[in-house]
């Protein structure tokens, strides 16, 4: 008797596809309830982040996430490497964010951005009781002046943005900076001619940029950060925004 046609598919491989590319993912799964513990590079990279100022656990989007208290100056850290590093190459960031602080000035929720080593961050926006809430990437030339700069619409009312997970990619095609919430595409920005995206030996923080002080840290939740060395399409940034439930990138 003739084999099935359906035993001879391969087996289905989860989010492999997903993974093409990845070179540094952060579930932040590990439980901190106490102290400095570090979060796990998934990848097998070594890309371990080391927690400054006690980032402890919360219920996070998918399984555990870390809470950011920027009165407490606290963040995750990871020395400079070509994983990490942005630059003029394709690349993508993806990650969870739940905005826990009202009327604040923008507030830094990735960066490697340090006085005379500007490189990339991404911020939230919130102000209380306006529209003017919203999330900005800044990627920096080699000069370290700001070259591409995608800032969303202000759109979205305190009362909706605030103590909200949000779903937030951003991503590098041959120069064009895109910026996506939930899974939308919400601002671009272009390189200008003859400038090349800077990558630099500033660390990667999430929760804080090294550029200056207090006003930069951030309040808030993240979870399920991940960075590859292409630009992801839209539809693999829809497959990750999963109608608003996330997905666990090692399955």
């Amino acid at each position: 008797m003739p084999m099935n046609p359906r035993l001879l598919r391969p087996l289905a491989r989860g989010y492999a596809d997903l993974r093409v590319g990845l070179v540094a993912y952060w579930p932040l799964n590990e439980t901190a309830t106490s102290g400095d513990v570090s979060a796990d590079d998934w990848t097998g990279r070594g890309n371990t982040l080391t927690s400054n100022n006690s980032v402890l656990s919360v219920t996070g989007k998918v399984g555990n996430g870390r809470e950011f208290v920027a009165a407490n100056s606290e963040y995750l850290e990871r020395n400079s490497n070509a994983d990490v590093q942005f630059g003029n190459g394709d690349w993508s960031l993806s990650l969870w964010v739940q905005p826990r602080a009202t009327g604040t000035a923008p507030q830094c929720v990735v960066g490697k951005d340090a006085a005379g080593n500007r490189e990339f961050s991404v911020y939230c926006e919130t102000n209380t009781g306006t529209n003017a809430n919203r999330f900005l990437v800044g990627v920096f030339n080699t000069g370290g002046s700001l070259s591409a700069s995608a800032i969303e619409p202000s759109d979205t009312a305190n009362a909706d943005f605030i103590n909200r997970w949000w779903h937030v990619v951003a991503t590098n095609s041959g120069g064009v900076v895109t910026l996506y919430r939930n899974g939308v595409s919400r601002a671009a920005a272009t390189r200008p001619g003859g400038q090349t995206f800077n990558t630099t030996s500033t660390a990667l923080s999430l929760g804080r940029r090294e550029f200056s002080t207090f006003e930069n840290y951030f309040t808030g939740y993240i979870d399920e950060v991940a960075k590859w060395t292409r630009a992801l399409s839209a539809a693999e940034i829809s497959r990750l925004w999963n109608n608003g439930n996330g997905i666990d990138l090692r399955r």
